[in-house]
């Protein structure tokens, strides 16, 4: 009783491959959920360019603290809403200013910088307010500016937070904190 037995292919039926209908419906469903995606994908990495500012902020604060107690010179952090940007110098009533250790960085246009100034100006805005007749005027003269005195203290004129904003008005805010010798970030 010799039966016969298909070989090849036709012992195995149809091939492992794929339809043409079934490739389609699988294009179809990854379209709709990539559609799906991409909008929260991209409100997710503004945040997180925001997010990002925020801890440069944070850092140069930071940064600039360390530098007046270790060299004992004021040190500010400077604040310019109008062109987003911010940086770190010298207080250029203390000593004349040493571009070497300056460092500044512009933001993100999406990213907007709001400084909530303090109300009573620091010995350091007095000087240079009544300095700025006896030396050339610089950019720096009349921003907001965070001020570490060479203690590590903050300056009395120092604003009390800066918020950043970013177009979807999502907010980060640079504020004092608890016990007054630094600056954290919150949510609002």
């Amino acid at each position: 009783m010799n039966s016969f037995r298909p070989s090849g292919r036709a012992a195995k039926g149809r091939s492992g491959g794929f339809t043409l209908l079934e490739l389609m419906v699988v294009l179809a469903l990854l379209t709709v959920t990539v559609g799906l995606a991409i909008p929260r994908l991209a409100s997710f990495f503004r945040g997180r360019a925001l997010d990002s500012e925020a801890r440069r902020v944070l850092a140069f604060t930071r940064y600039a603290q360390e530098r007046a107690t270790s060299e004992g010179i004021p040190m500010r952090v400077w604040f310019d809403s109008k062109s987003g940007a911010y940086g770190v110098r010298r207080d250029p009533s203390y000593q004349e200013t040493d571009e070497s250790g300056e460092q500044d960085v512009t933001m993100d246009p999406a990213i907007r910088l709001e400084v909530a100034e303090s109300q009573q100006p620091s010995q350091a805005t007095r000087r240079i307010t009544q300095s700025n007749t006896a030396r050339k005027s610089d950019k720096y003269d009349g921003l907001p500016a965070i001020e570490f005195l060479p203690d590590g203290a903050i300056g009395s004129g120092s604003p009390e937070r800066v918020v950043l904003r970013d177009s979807e008005d999502h907010v980060i805010v640079l504020s004092r904190s608890e016990n007054r010798l630094s600056y954290e970030l919150s949510d609002k």
